[in-house]
């Protein structure tokens, strides 16, 4: 592993405990380690919209239009994960939906130089 990202190994883990506690609270649940497969799923999925938002996003971009994609893509991760709760209706979906940009955006707050260089190979343009 690289010297500069050994910091990912203690980053992941903190990273999910805001969106872990808040899940909780949402899923009336009394501890974090009581979460449903859904609220799991969704902070899962939180992390992962991250880097495929960077993927997607591109460095020339303004600001309001990558947080767009990553919005967008949020939307429909949160779809699919009540989609496969075993019932899709619009407060499964928006408690989807809020535990995703919880995890979603402390990821990236806990990760920010990681994401933008990922973006900066993915859009082919040198880092900033």
């Amino acid at each position: 592993m690289k010297q500069r990202y050994w910091w990912m190994a203690l980053a992941v883990p903190v990273a999910g405990w805001p969106s872990a506690l808040s899940a909780a609270m949402v899923g009336n649940t009394t501890s974090p380690r009581d979460m449903s497969n859904f609220a799991l799923w969704s902070i899962v999925s939180g992390f992962v919209g991250v880097w495929v938002a960077a993927t997607i996003n591109r460095l020339q971009w303004p600001n309001d239009v990558r947080f767009a994609t990553f919005f967008v893509w949020s939307v429909i991760l949160a779809g699919v994960n009540a989609y496969f709760s075993g019932d899709l209706n619009l407060h499964d979906w928006v408690r989807a939906l809020l535990i995703v940009l919880a995890s979603g955006v402390t990821t990236y707050n806990l990760t920010k130089g990681a994401v933008k260089s990922f973006e900066a190979r993915t859009s082919g343009a040198p880092p900033a």
